[in-house]
């Protein structure tokens, strides 16, 4: 599942990772996450279980990255 949200120039950009994947998001002590976050300029969030949409595993992460669209 992915989502595509736009709010004033800024792009919001969601989709799920399996828990047991979510650690090659972030890396070890976060160097992979932080090193997409400095080369992209975007914002990466992982959101708490409660955003999760119905109809998800509950084993599964949802990831948000945002910003200006050349940064997505």
């Amino acid at each position: 599942m992915t989502r595509i949200l736009k709010k004033q120039a800024k792009f919001i950009v969601q989709f799920l990772v399996p828990s047991d994947q979510i650690g090659c998001v972030i890396g070890k002590g976060g160097q992979i996450i932080q090193s997409i976050r400095s080369e992209s300029g975007a914002q990466i969030r992982i959101l708490k279980d409660d955003h999760l949409p119905s109809r998800v595993l509950s084993s599964d992460k949802l990831i948000q990255i945002s910003g200006e669209p050349p940064l997505l």
